[in-house]
């Protein structure tokens, strides 16, 4: 007779069993996740090394060009940006781009057709904002180099900088220019482009081969207005994976940008120009040889410009423009009066380009030796770095003649460390009476930033002196 197995024996095989299914179980779905985690870790990695290629070459071209590349057609898929008119010269940007929802240009960025593919295999989609793709549309050779205290008003063609006289400041000019971004709830603006890949749902992606899009994302979703072209581009945090492609709060969306000022920061562009001013009486808009206002400061803005010009002394001065054949600026008392810089009253002006600069070069006029008595007359420059002062010499007049325009002296000073011998930056000049002697004007001066054409000491000036 076959011996019966316990009835509390039985149920206790059973727990066992369930219990292993459980951990079976278990660990399938900690697998699962594992691996859903380590896809998405890998995905996100594989979209950063294209975003990054991406970038660079982006990059690189607006060094180059001055400007960004319009989107490239998803559906022709060329490669080439598609903007109209199609410019055979790059430096030519165009007036607007054709493709403005499309990908990136990656032949006109020097890519190839994989590197503009995300994780998944699809098109990274490349909005830009179309102000920067036209001609120089990100130069800022024309705008001072530094902030200053004053912004100006944007003028030329598309807002760009003004070549003449160089007014505008890096933030004035990006004013009211560039894409938005929600980053996650903060409003991010001024922005140069935004990169996006579609994630694996790839909705409104385009795919090589493709004649057009996948299927549009769902109507009022963030990812719709991500896969069009106006509007804010949105980064979210990733949809749980239970919510389906179809619904409004799916975001898989893997989305990258750049701001404005840090893409030309980034491409360093030159800005080799001067600020200079010749200074006669169409320069301040003068009737007669005096200007009423005491102490006043004005905006000089010829060619090279702008420079603030303040005349000062002990007692009231006015800016004065001398009525000779060489015109120049200088401190005086009165129309008729003492019409030149002189060593009483410590009569003085003052140069404030507002911006760092290395080399100055200064004509004065009516600068001589005394033909009568050997006396050169004496001028001291006094160097300041915004407030503090950083350098201070004085020159003598090195030619003779009459008290009128052939008494010209040119100056080219380029301040140093007497200990390290290295340059020094300066923002301000004063320049100063030294002796007795003293009376003379000021009818040019320009600052640079090294040794640019303006502030050479070749050609040989017939003015120059040591």
């Amino acid at each position: 007779m076959r011996a019966s197995c316990p009835r509390q024996m039985r149920g206790f095989g059973l727990v066992l069993l369930v219990l292993a299914i459980a951990a079976l179980l278990t660990a399938y779905l900690v697998y699962s996740a594992l691996s859903s985690v380590s896809k998405r870790v890998d995905s996100n990695a594989g979209n950063i090394t294209a975003f990054k290629a991406v970038d660079d070459a982006l990059l690189r071209f607006v060094m180059t060009y001055k400007r960004l590349p319009c989107p490239a057609s998803g559906t022709l898929q060329t490669g080439l940006e598609d903007p109209q008119g199609n410019p055979a010269d790059p430096t030519v940007g165009p007036a607007a781009c054709n493709s403005p929802a499309g990908v990136v240009p990656w032949a006109t960025l020097g890519l190839s057709a994989s590197d503009a593919l995300d994780a998944w295999g699809h098109f990274i989609s490349y909005r830009v904002y179309a102000g920067f793709t036209v001609t120089n549309g990100l130069s800022l050779e024309n705008c001072l180099d530094e902030e200053v205290p004053t912004v100006y008003l944007m003028s030329g063609p598309g807002g760009t900088c003004n070549k003449n006289t160089h007014e505008n400041t890096i933030s004035d000019f990006f004013v009211n220019k560039g894409l938005t971004v929600n980053d996650r709830g903060v409003a991010q603006a001024k922005v140069a482009y935004v990169l996006i890949s579609a994630g694996a749902t790839g909705n409104g992606a385009y795919y090589p081969h493709a004649t057009a899009p996948l299927a549009a994302p769902p109507a009022a979703s963030k990812e719709l207005l991500n896969a069009g072209s106006a509007g804010t581009y949105w980064i979210l945090m990733p949809s749980d994976p239970s919510i389906p492609a179809t619904d409004v709060n799916h975001f898989d969306d893997v989305v990258s940008y750049a701001s404005a000022s840090n893409i030309v920061k980034s491409a360093h562009l030159p800005r080799p120009w001067p600020l200079s001013a010749v200074f006669n009486q169409a320069s301040f808009g003068l009737s007669g040889n005096n200007w009423t206002t005491n102490l006043a400061t004005y905006k000089v803005t010829p060619t090279g410009g702008p420079v603030m010009l303040t005349a000062a002394g002990d007692t009231a001065r006015s800016v004065c423009v001398l009525n000779e054949d060489v015109q120049g600026a200088s401190v005086c008392t009165s129309a008729g009066g003492n019409d030149t810089i002189t060593q009483t009253g410590n009569e003085r002006l003052t140069l404030d380009f507002r911006v760092t600069r290395r080399v100055l070069k200064v004509k004065l006029t009516e600068f001589r030796v005394d033909d009568s008595t050997g006396i050169p007359e004496q001028a001291r420059f006094i160097f300041f770095n915004g407030t503090t002062l950083v350098y201070l010499i004085e020159k003598l007049a090195c030619h003779t003649g009459s008290h009128g325009s052939d008494a010209l002296a040119q100056f080219r000073i380029a301040p140093v460390n007497a200990i390290t011998h290295q340059p020094i930056d300066f923002t301000k000049v004063e320049i100063w009476g030294a002796n007795a002697a003293s009376d003379f004007a000021v009818a040019s001066a320009a600052a640079c930033k090294a040794d640019d054409a303006i502030c050479s000491s070749t050609p040989p000036d017939p003015a120059d002196c040591p």
